[in-house]
């Protein structure tokens, strides 16, 4: 098996379960890797709540390949999550996260089926831990009837994801569907994200107003030695079902900076949002330091807040353990 096919498929399809993997079997065509990440927060948000100490992110899951060809193989991934900090419960149980099979191959790219996430997935140029602000998309980023195909080629990548009909959903007509294209040439990286969908009616509730979209994110790197420069521009269009036809609802910018010293990471950034259903424009900011023991073992801090209304200044310490 080509080692590039190998690299191909542990960058793009294992990246978001572990910064690293245990390789357990590697023989005749097949290679079986275990993947895992504790992370354990100290952390006050923005509300007035006190602080907690949380098991912000917990996974672990097992992917395979098989080499079909000298530039094909076969894989399958499965890997199971508990995030109590993004769902703020404190006694959620671990849940399947991923469960896709597919073809990879450093020449056509990846081609996956089943429970992942879509391309929006990746939009944000945030480096934040709990506290930064989040892409522009409203639309589910993963579901459990996922099609999804990404490449990269030379200085190009990209990809296409559609999500069929998810979850509770009772109307046929729900769907999203989001791209990335993107191009890197002399320290730039520039990439669009569009995205589009419907969520249609629920088991029990009928579609809201709004409940189609459309998103469109605008992002650009830059590297410059260990300087990284970002900037990002995003909006979102919603149908409320009548005459109106799509409006212009949300629409935001962000900016922020990674500057790395050898061990130690430092990472900041700004973002303003100008949301239709709010009173004003909101801007947030945060800021963190990171310190890596090795590629496996960091611990950092971070403090972020925003100028939305009760909203105070929130802080985190954190310790990341990966495998």
């Amino acid at each position: 098996m080509k080692k590039t096919i190998l690299a191909t498929m542990l960058t793009s399809l294992f990246a978001a379960t572990a910064a690293q993997s245990a390789t357990v079997v590697d023989s005749d065509g097949v290679t079986v890797n275990l993947t895992g990440e504790l992370e354990i927060q100290f952390a006050k948000d923005f509300d007035t709540a006190g602080p907690k100490l949380d098991v912000y992110d917990a996974n672990v899951g097992v992917d395979v390949a098989y080499a079909l060809t000298d530039s094909v193989s076969a894989i399958g991934v499965i890997s199971f999550d508990t995030q109590n900090g993004e769902d703020d419960e404190s006694n959620a149980d671990a849940e399947l996260d991923d469960a896709y099979v597919g073809f990879a191959s450093d020449t056509y790219g990846t081609l996956t089926f089943g429970k992942q996430v879509t391309i929006y997935d990746d939009a944000g140029i945030s480096e934040d831990y709990r506290l930064g602000y989040s892409s522009f998309y409203d639309q589910d980023d993963s579901g459990e009837q996922v099609i999804k195909y990404t490449f990269e080629r030379n200085a190009v990548y990209g990809g296409i994801a559609y999500m069929l009909n998810d979850g509770d959903n009772v109307n046929n007509d729900a769907y999203a569907v989001d791209g990335k294209l993107g191009v890197r040439f002399s320290g730039l990286d520039l990439t669009v994200f569009y995205g589009q969908g419907e969520k249609g009616e629920t088991a029990d509730t009928v579609a809201e107003i709004g409940d189609k979209s459309k998103s469109l994110n605008l992002e650009a790197r830059y590297t410059i030695a260990d300087l990284t420069l970002m900037a990002a521009y995003g909006m979102v269009d919603r149908d409320a079902g009548n005459s109106t036809g799509y409006t212009h609802d949300d629409e935001g910018y962000a900016a922020g900076a990674l500057y790395t010293i050898d061990k130690v990471v430092l990472a900041g950034g700004w973002a303003l949002l100008d949301a239709d259903n709010a009173d004003h424009e909101v801007n947030s900011y945060y800021a963190n330091v990171t310190y890596n023991f090795n590629s496996n073992v960091n611990v950092y801090a971070e403090v972020g807040g925003d100028d939305a209304e009760d909203s105070e200044v929130g802080y985190v310490a954190g310790m990341t353990v990966t495998f």
